[in-house]
């Protein structure tokens, strides 16, 4: 998983293809959490539009922040959940 610490990223899926921005992120924002959560293959890309510095963190750290703070684990699900969503209806 990985928080973007300052830039900004686009979120792009395959559009017969064709790469299309379906989210831009910014400080604060972070990506990468459905791979870690569900350990399935990534569904999107993830493309600095501009210089951008991210932190990057594990699964061993995030299996223990969740362990400390389940509010956490619970609304990075929500997150998952929306996003799943999104990407179902193409957005």
């Amino acid at each position: 998983m990985f928080v973007v610490h300052n830039g900004r990223v686009a979120v792009q899926i395959s559009d017969r293809g064709t790469p299309r921005t379906v989210a831009t992120l910014t400080d604060g924002n972070f990506f990468g959490e459905m791979a870690l959560f569900t350990g399935e293959p990534r569904t999107a890309n993830v493309v600095a539009v501009e210089e951008t510095e991210v932190f990057e963190i594990g699964h061993a750290a995030m299996k223990h922040i969740f362990h400390t703070n389940p509010d956490l684990a619970e609304s990075i699900s929500w997150t998952i959940t929306e996003r799943q969503a999104d990407l179902a209806q193409g957005l």
